[in-house]
């Protein structure tokens, strides 16, 4: 086997009959892997489903997509979410684990350096955790973890 890349799954797209996988290389750049629709349809399912597969980490072989299984970096506790996140993903057609599985990786989403490093020393310290993420239609959302490991909540910034 050659050497692999590695990057990100970041965008899926249905072409006819084929489905073109975009993949944001940890070294810069893309790549697109395509793959008939039956197969992915497989890959997708033996992965846990449609919300498993963005933003997932993968090495890539020649022509041939990976999925590698992130390193968890805490324990979530017990998953609670308020109405207007249950509302807002609801109407974004997104599931939260697309976003939990986000954060437990230590993929913060769009937060500034500032509150990107409090995270990181947060792990250390065991601390509570916040990730902040945009859906599709540009709401916002919050994930927090309490700093005992206790409950992870996903919630809109104003139900803080």
């Amino acid at each position: 086997m050659s050497a692999s890349e590695r990057g990100l799954v970041v965008a899926i797209a249905q072409r006819g009959p084929r489905v073109v996988v975009t993949v944001h290389l940890n070294g810069g750049g893309r790549r697109r892997v395509t793959y008939a629709r039956q197969r992915w349809r497989e890959i997708v399912e033996e992965r846990g489903g449609g919300d498993c597969v963005l933003g997932r980490p993968v090495a890539l072989y020649g022509d041939r997509l990976f999925f590698l299984d992130p390193e968890i970096l805490f324990n979530l506790g017990r998953v609670l979410a308020t109405p207007g996140a249950l509302d807002a993903l609801r109407r974004n057609q997104c599931g939260a684990w697309a976003y939990l599985s986000r954060h437990v990786t230590g993929d913060w989403g769009a937060l500034d350096r500032a509150d990107a490093a409090e995270n990181e020393l947060s792990l250390r310290e065991g601390l509570r955790l916040l990730s902040a993420y945009a859906l599709p239609d540009g709401t916002r959302l919050w994930i927090i973890t309490e700093a005992d490991r206790s409950a992870t909540t996903l919630l809109l910034p104003d139900e803080y």
